[in-house]
């Protein structure tokens, strides 16, 4: 079957793309062995640039691998595409708004040193609205591909070189939210690992209470990646519940009292943890910044929540099973 120029270019943008990414994974594996020490500049962790580079690495492969699919006409790469899509878009708008109210911070000025340029506000001014354009334009690639990939010609003609008559019965909006919590999977191992201090309710959980928060969350999004994938009837009611806490959570971490000042712990023990110096009270998130996370955290669970329970018949077909098959019919004699 002969395939779409739209599917052929999107694989080609998905590769190179793919390889950019690869290459940043690779040089964040090497980084420790190839770039200098330098007493006056902290150092990464030699862990951390190695979790990092296989965590681009991994989305990489990804890439490549829904390339060839696309190539080759696969349903599932037309998904994988959608669900990338999505998010290239949500992160290129929420890139936008934060690059347009975050303020750029001067650089640090010596005792003595001359005062900055008198045309620096119109410099940094210009930087962020070229970064804004930036952000609009991996939005603007992931509504493209969206539209495209959503169109009834487009989606017919993977279904007919798959030889298929209809879908699968598993919603769109189901997958996706399976896809989300597999790809959550690597960033809990991260935390596992090193460990990353997290908020829980307006709580900062650091060190082995940090370990164990992770330990569940990556048993839960395993869970719930894999069941909402199989239309598992009981992860539904798990997943509920998840984005529930979610928002909760959300709503703790802004609402209740010292909020700025519980992110700024949080900010200093990450620096710390990295053996990072703390840039100081410039580079703290702004109040609008956070109400713009708050609002955006229960955005997305308030969606997802809509989802499941909306698209509660199709976990019900899964579940409820064919009727037997009737005995054959003796011949009379």
């Amino acid at each position: 079957m002969k395939r779409p120029v739209g599917v052929i270019l999107t694989a080609v943008v998905q590769i190179l793309g793919s390889m950019a990414v690869l290459l940043l994974g690779a040089f964040s594996v090497a980084a420790p062995h190839i770039v200098p020490a330098s007493a006056k500049q902290p150092q990464m962790p030699a862990g951390f640039l190695l979790a990092l580079g296989i965590f681009y690495m991994i989305w990489a492969g990804i890439g490549i691998a829904t390339a060839a699919g696309l190539l080759s006409l696969k349903n599932w790469s037309r998904y994988s595409t959608l669900v990338f899509s999505g998010l290239l878009l949500l992160l290129g708008l929420l890139m936008a708004v934060v690059f347009a109210v975050m303020p750029l911070p001067a650089p640090p000025q010596a005792a003595g040193a001359a005062p900055l340029p008198a045309d620096f506000a119109q410099t940094a001014k210009a930087v962020k609205i070229v970064m804004a354009i930036f952000a609009l334009a991996m939005a603007g690639l992931g509504a493209a591909w969206l539209y495209y990939f959503s169109r009834t010609t487009v989606r017919t003609c993977f279904l007919n070189h798959a030889g298929e008559e209809s879908g699968n019965g598993r919603p769109l909006s189901i997958l996706i939210l399976a896809v989300l919590n597999l790809l959550a999977v690597p960033s809990c191992l991260v935390g596992l690992w090193l460990p990353i201090p997290t908020m829980l309710f307006g709580v900062l959980v650091k060190g082995v209470a940090a370990r164990a928060v992770y330990f569940v969350l990556l048993l839960v999004v395993l869970y719930l990646g894999i069941g909402l994938l199989r239309l598992r009837p009981a992860s539904r009611p798990v997943a509920i519940a998840f984005y529930v806490l979610g928002a909760v959570n959300a709503l703790a971490f802004y609402f209740l009292p010292g909020r700025q000042e519980r992110f700024q712990r949080m900010y200093a023990e990450s620096l710390q943890m990295w053996h990072m110096p703390n840039p100081g009270s410039q580079a703290q998130p702004t109040q609008s910044m956070l109400l713009l996370g708050m609002i955006g955290g229960i955005a997305f669970c308030a969606v997802a929540i809509y989802f499941l329970v909306t698209r509660r018949s199709a976990f019900e077909r899964h579940a409820t099973p064919l009727p037997p098959s009737p005995p054959p019919a003796v011949p009379a004699i």
